[in-house]
This record gives C-alpha cells, sequence and structure tokens, in this order.
C-alpha cells in the first residue's frame, strides 16, 4: 500500500447539504490551491455525517507526521481498553489523592527522625505531586 494521502490538515466543509472531509493540497503552481475533498457517504443522518467528518479530520489531524503503515500495525495492537484515557485519568486521581494523604505522615517522619534526605521520600512525593499537577 501507498503511503502517500493528502496532507495534513483536514477540515470539515459543508455544501449545499452535504459534509465533506477536505484539504488543501498544492498543485505545483504557487498560486493554485486545490481542495480535495472526501464525501462522508452514508444513510445516517445528517448530525451523524457531520460527526463522522469531524472525527476523520481530528484523527488524521492527530496523526500527522505517523506513516500509514505505522498506523496499521499499531492498531492491531491496541485495544478499545488500552485507550480508554478516562479510566486512566481517574487512577491518576485517585493515586494522586492517596500521595496526597501521605504527605502528612512523611513530613511528621522527616522532622523527628534523622533520615538521610538522598534517600527519604518525601521530595520525591512533592515533586511528583507538582507533575501530576501540571506543575515542572
Amino acid at each position: 500500500m501507498s503511503n502517500k494521502h493528502t496532507p495534513e490538515p483536514w477540515q470539515v466543509l459543508e455544501v449545499h447539504g452535504e459534509v465533506f472531509v477536505a484539504a488543501n493540497t498544492y498543485e505545483g503552481h504557487p498560486y493554485h490551491n486545490r481542495t480535495r475533498t472526501i464525501e462522508i457517504m452514508s444513510d445516517e443522518d445528517y448530525p451523524t455525517k457531520e460527526a463522522d467528518a469531524h472525527r476523520i479530520a481530528a484523527c488524521v489531524n492527530a496523526c500527522e507526521g505517523i506513516s500509514t503503515d505505522m498506523l496499521e500495525q499499531v492498531g492491531k495492537l491496541i485495544t478499545p481498553s488500552a485507550l480508554n484515557f478516562h479510566q486512566l485519568n481517574a487512577q491518576r486521581d485517585e493515586l494522586l489523592a492517596a500521595l496526597k494523604l501521605t504527605l502528612p505522615v512523611l513530613e511528621h517522619f522527616r522532622k523527628n527522625y534523622p533520615i538521610d534526605d538522598t534517600i527519604f521520600p518525601l521530595a520525591i512525593a512533592r515533586t511528583a505531586i507538582a507533575k501530576a499537577e501540571g506543575g515542572t
């Protein structure tokens, strides 16, 4: 299969009540741009066709720079459950909350017992919390 496809970015166009996924392509002339379109053909209602078009354009744009062959290979390995970002975000939030609960205990031990700072997990915990909350 050829890896040549219409370059990104793709967008959704509506023309006379029909939905298209479109991309501007350079045709070799500096003043000539041509819009290449793909019509969303289905028996679905208009909102579904429009949603499909937006999903197609978003997926293509998100995968810019990744070859089609690579996408097909990876697609065979990834299951929908592996892409469940909501589950991963919930798990991250639970782990972050649990780590925050340990801070007072770690601070107590750090304050009351002489422990080498290089092995004590308080700084590590604080750094992990900062990263998870969007800090550095």
